[in-house]
């Protein structure tokens, strides 16, 4: 059996990332969030049904999103508050990317299914730069490469046109 199959999904994804060092002299914190606001995807669907209401699939296909992110440095001196510094930026695009996964569907009545479903979603890598000066004026630039990829585990209802 195949199939096509279209979906859009609200999403509160969010993963965050501190680290933190201590030079003896300052300390470095560094602090990274990212969200997933929303993500769609088109996918095309292969099925082998085993028994006469359940469809074993494979799916696979582009899938679109919106990710936020905010990174923040932050340089504490030791001696002298005065001296302190930090750096942030933020960003919100709609990325491209692929989506794979494989699923169960069963058969309740002649239009209504249920299913089970997993998927991998890929939304590119991104990289933000954040620039900032020292108290001593040294230009600095800090580079954080910002994974859209993600896994989804959905269970739901389908009507066949």
């Amino acid at each position: 059996m195949v199939g096509i199959e279209a979906d859009f999904n609200d999403s509160q994804l969010e993963d965050s990332e501190s680290i933190y060092a201590n030079w003896g002299y300052a300390e470095d914190y560094y602090h990274h969030d990212s969200k997933v606001d929303w993500f769609s995807t088109l996918r095309g669907r292969i099925g082998y049904a085993p028994r006469q209401n359940l469809l074993l699939f494979v799916t696979g296909g582009v899938a679109m999103g919106r990710i936020e992110s905010k990174t923040r440095f932050e340089v504490d001196y030791t001696p002298n508050d005065a001296w302190d510094t930090s750096w942030s930026s933020s960003a919100r695009d709609t990325r491209f990317g692929g989506v794979v996964g494989a699923g169960a569907e069963y058969s309740v009545a002649s239009r209504w299914s249920v299913k089970a479903e997993y998927l991998f979603v890929d939304l590119g890598t991104k990289t933000n730069v954040v620039n900032g000066t020292h108290v001593n004026g040294d230009a600095k630039t800090y580079s954080v490469k910002n994974k859209g990829q993600f896994s989804a585990f959905r269970l739901g209802v389908n009507f066949r046109f």
